[in-house]
């Protein structure tokens, strides 16, 4: 049995959801290499809530293989601005209802490199 052909103009064909969340926006600001945290996101997200990443460029990565930690010079030059404000400021114009970041190395880094500074900003 064959289902009943539709009209071309049926709502039920023409409109499909957009992935513009109508109920929230998460921004979400991650290293260049880890596609991650967005698909993690994205998976536990509620219906109408969407997320939209951004990458902040980890400039030794080229250098680092899966079994090599980070070394700290790397994360503070990571969390060092100008990079992250404007990876947020991109994001906060989108509009994002929130943002997260999400490059969970960086809490290794002493209270005096900067870590709570970022965090402020």
């Amino acid at each position: 049995m064959t289902s009943p052909a539709r009209r071309p103009d049926d709502p039920a064909d023409t409109f499909q959801p957009d992935g513009w969340g109508w109920r929230a926006r998460i921004g979400l600001i991650a290293p260049d290499a880890d596609f991650v945290p967005d698909a993690e996101l994205s998976a536990m997200a509620p219906e109408g809530v969407s997320v939209h990443a951004t990458r902040v460029h980890l400039k030794a990565a080229p250098q680092l293989s899966e079994h090599e930690p980070i070394d700290l010079a790397t994360l503070r030059a990571y969390v060092a601005p100008p990079l992250l404000d404007e990876a947020a400021a991109l994001l906060a114009a989108g509009p994002a209802s929130a943002i997260a970041y999400a490059f969970t190395s960086t809490c290794y880094l002493p209270v005096t490199s900067g870590a709570t500074a970022t965090t402020t900003r």
